[in-house]
């Protein structure tokens, strides 16, 4: 593991810094050990995209957490603070972009589908240089970068957080405890808001109703729990269902599958974009 690795990983960023690379983008592999890692919170000027080829990263900023399962990635806005953290070994990518060379994204953090083209751009870039010639074949590489990343597919993998001080406080007491199953008219009272009041701004400040943000709640709590091998029978009963069946059929609205299915299929050997044109075993590439 080298100096940029070990001051990315293991939370040191002072020992390496982005901002003072003056690219438009700087591409850099991440690869974790088999134990936990994780960084405080920080920020940089320039954005950043976490890239997940193997394990499970969780992003957290004030705006909300992404969670990164393999194929997916996270967009950091330059500025926003934010917290790493991974449970086992994890591999991908680490991506800044300056500001000015990107168009402004949907919003300062949220959870992007990796394409096979743009893994396999990922994979060609990741090894030239931090400071690659603007004028030739490497520079015109970075830019066709920029045009993916931005090009890519949100997915919902994002969890946003209110601003509204009462809404906070409960939206963390569902992440300390998201088995709670309190009524929204408990939760109002809770936090002294009317139900009506509560609901409505909420909604406006996550773009979620209370139900559909606690699904949400769910369903990333569940993908970290079972990427780090725990059964979906122990997941569901943490998570408050009554039963494995349920907390499944929950998961498979919200996400389109199964979460066995979800994480062997992320876990699976990535198709190339273009099948004909994959290299054939043991041939030259």
């Amino acid at each position: 593991m080298n100096a940029v690795d070990e001051a990315l990983l293991q939370g040191r960023p002072g020992m390496w810094d982005p901002d003072q690379v003056d690219r438009p983008v700087i591409v850099l592999p991440m690869q974790s050990g088999p134990g936990d890692w994780g960084m405080d919170f920080h920020a940089h000027s320039k954005s950043q995209l976490m890239v997940t080829n193997a394990g499970l990263i969780t992003l957290e900023t004030d705006a909300g957490v992404c969670v990164v399962p393999p194929r997916s990635a996270a967009w950091i806005e330059g500025g926003m603070p934010h917290r790493v953290s991974c449970s086992g070994a994890a591999s991908g990518y680490i991506v800044f972009v300056a500001a000015g060379a990107a168009r402004p994204m949907a919003g300062p953090c949220h959870a992007l589908a990796v394409s096979p083209f743009l893994s396999a751009l990922l994979e060609r870039v990741q090894a030239l240089p931090q400071r690659y010639r603007l004028d030739d074949g490497d520079g015109r590489l970075m830019q066709v970068l920029i045009d993916e990343i931005q090009a890519a597919q949100p997915e919902g993998l994002h969890l946003p957080m209110p601003r509204d001080r009462r809404l906070r406080r409960m939206a963390s007491a569902l992440c300390a405890e998201p088995q709670l199953q309190a009524r929204l008219a408990d939760w109002a009272q809770r936090i002294g808001m009317s139900e009506r009041s509560m609901t409505r701004l909420f909604l406006a400040e996550t773009g979620l109703t209370v139900n559909q943000w606690r699904r949400q709640l769910h369903v990333l709590t569940a993908l970290q729990q079972l990427s780090e091998g725990q059964r979906i029978q122990t997941v569901a009963d943490a998570l408050g269902y009554e039963s494995a069946p349920a907390f499944v059929t929950m998961f498979r609205k919200a996400v389109g599958s199964s979460p066995r299915r979800f994480l062997a299929q992320r876990r699976a050997p990535l198709q190339p974009a273009w099948p004909g044109l994959w290299p054939v075993s043991g041939a030259a590439v």
